[in-house]
C-alpha cells in the first residue's frame, strides 16, 4: 500500500513538473515601421503587443539608436495575462535639424526580448510663403518706393526668418531685419527703396 502510494504521489510530481514546463512566456508584437515626420514637428506611431504564453508576463519597452530621446511610449511599462494585447502609442518631438534615422524599439519581459525596427522619415516643412502685394511702380529717380509683401508661416510652429535684400541693400530699408511668426500667422513687410526699384530678393532661414 506505502509503495502504491509512493508511485501515485511521484506521478503527480511528474504531471505538476510537465505542466509547468509547458507554461512558458510567449509574445508577438508590430508596430509602424515607416513613419514620416516634419523637422520641428511633433509625430506619432503605434505599437501592438499581445501575450501569446500560458503566463502572465509583464512587459518593459525602451529605444535604442541616435533618435532613441525623441520617443515616449504610452504605456511604457504594462502586463498582460494570457491572450490579452496592449496598444503602445508612440510620441515623436522632432528636432529643428533633425534628418532621416534608424531606431530599434526593444520589447522585453524577464525571460524574452523583441527587437522592432522603424525608420524615421525626417523632411522639411514649407514654412515660407511669400506674397508680392505691388509687382512694378513707376517712380522718379531717387524717389521712394514701397513694396508690401505677405509672409506667411503655413507650417504648426514658430518659426524665425531673416529678410535680406540683395542688389544694393544699403538704399533698402526693412520694416522688421528678424521676424517671428507665429502659428498660421500673416505679416506685412514694407520696404522703401531710395533708386528706382527695390526688390525682396532672398529670404535666409535661420
Amino acid at each position: 500500500m506505502i509503495a502504491s502510494r509512493n508511485v501515485l504521489a511521484w506521478f503527480v510530481l511528474l504531471l505538476l513538473a510537465i505542466s509547468t514546463a509547458a507554461a512558458a512566456e510567449d509574445f508577438t508584437a508590430t508596430g509602424t515601421g515607416r513613419i514620416l515626420a516634419f523637422a520641428c514637428s511633433p509625430a506619432e506611431g503605434q505599437l501592438v503587443v499581445s501575450n501569446t504564453g500560458d503566463v502572465p508576463s509583464a512587459y518593459d519597452l525602451a529605444a535604442e539608436g541616435r533618435a532613441k530621446t525623441w520617443v515616449q511610449f504610452e504605456p511604457e511599462s504594462f502586463t498582460l495575462d494570457p491572450g490579452q494585447t496592449q496598444v503602445v502609442q508612440e510620441f515623436f518631438t522632432i528636432p529643428c535639424d533633425a534628418d532621416d534615422q534608424a531606431l530599434d524599439i526593444v520589447i522585453a519581459t524577464n525571460e524574452l526580448e523583441l527587437i522592432l525596427g522603424q525608420e524615421l522619415i525626417v523632411q522639411t516643412p514649407n514654412n515660407v510663403q511669400l506674397i508680392p502685394q505691388v509687382f512694378s511702380q513707376e517712380i522718379l529717380p531717387c524717389d521712394p518706393a514701397t513694396f508690401s509683401f505677405l509672409l506667411h508661416n503655413p507650417s504648426a510652429f514658430t518659426e524665425t526668418y531673416h529678410i535680406a535684400v540683395e542688389d544694393a541693400p544699403e538704399q533698402a530699408l526693412l520694416s522688421d531685419e528678424t521676424l517671428t511668426l507665429l502659428r498660421q500667422g500673416l505679416i506685412k513687410l514694407l520696404i522703401n527703396h531710395r533708386l528706382v526699384y527695390c526688390l525682396l530678393r532672398q529670404i535666409e532661414r535661420y
